[in-house]
């Protein structure tokens, strides 16, 4: 104990230096992880990620309709955050080609199947959620909607 110290406010002292250098690395970690790094994609990467989509097992008319949009979105980079607006249509069966994975299940439980691998997925790239419904009215059909945040296409 020190003279003139009331006891136990070192410790005090102590226990707030501590809490606040951990608040302070917890901040500095979420400011890491949210941070846009990236930069602008490359022609070089455009053509990287192009050869791999060009190559998904899909019918070849929704690869060529798919590729040249996503050509165009990946080319308009300027690496900054966007916000990507996911309206879901679910047929009333599953659809199945080949070159495809096996599921048993419904489109929904395909489309829970998927979204739960891609959460984590974009997680680790500092993309979230900002709104996620199970339905949406659009005439008399339901879809789940998503309103994500990607912090760059990069990373997308």
């Amino acid at each position: 104990m020190r003279p003139g110290v009331p006891n136990g406010v070192g410790l005090e002292i102590q226990l707030a230096a501590i809490g606040g250098a951990v608040l302070l690395i917890l901040y500095l970690a979420f400011w890491a992880w949210h941070s846009t790094w990236a930069h602008k994609l490359t022609k070089a990467e455009i053509d990287h990620y192009m050869a791999i989509i060009e190559n998904l097992p899909m019918p070849p008319e929704k690869v060529t309709s798919i590729a040249s949009r996503l050509r165009r979105w990946a080319a308009a980079d300027d690496g900054k955050p966007f916000y990507m607006f996911n309206l879901i249509h679910l047929f009333p069966q599953l659809r199945t080609f080949p070159g495809a994975p096996e599921f048993k299940g419904t489109p929904r439980e395909s489309n829970a199947y998927y979204m739960k691998r891609l959460m984590w997925l974009w997680l680790s790239h500092a993309a979230y959620p900002l709104l996620s419904t199970r339905t949406f009215m659009s005439g008399f059909r339901t879809r789940p909607i998503i309103l994500w945040l990607p912090r760059s296409r990069r990373k997308t």
